[in-house]
This record gives C-alpha cells, sequence and structure tokens, in this order.
C-alpha cells in the first residue's frame, strides 16, 4: 500500500490499539455531545466523526501511541 496516505506500517497488535484508541475518541466525542444537546446524537454523530476527524487522528496516533498505552498500562 506504498504511497497511500492512509496506511501506516503497524503490527496486528499496534492496529488493535489504534482501533480502540480510535473507538473511545469518537464515545467521548459523542458523550460530550450529547450532554450539551441533551439527547444522544446518534449514528450519525459517528459518520461524521469519521469524516471529520478520523484523518487527523491517524495522522497524529504515532505522536500519541505512547501515551494512550501508559494510560492504559500497555
Amino acid at each position: 500500500m506504498e504511497g497511500n496516505k492512509y496506511s501506516m506500517e503497524m503490527t496486528p497488535e499496534e492496529h488493535k490499539e489504534f482501533m480502540l484508541a480510535q473507538k473511545e475518541a469518537i464515545e467521548v466525542a459523542k458523550w460530550l455531545l450529547g450532554e450539551k444537546i441533551g439527547r444522544d446524537p446518534g449514528n450519525e454523530f459517528v459518520i461524521e466523526w469519521i469524516k471529520e476527524n478520523a484523518a487527523e487522528f491517524r495522522r497524529d496516533w504515532p505522536a500519541h501511541s505512547a501515551e494512550w498505552r501508559a494510560s492504559h498500562n500497555k
């Protein structure tokens, strides 16, 4: 997948951690918005988060992965 702006070299364990961290980021953002608007923003929010934030999350993951692992005792 050389040249693919979305590809990263990850082991299966690193990919699992990345996906879990991204899921947690989505859940936190969804909860915060839900508190603000007084209701569950639903699956539409998740889709919008992915469209608007996934590329940046993926780009920044290498810089934040050690901190995430430390906070999750990995």
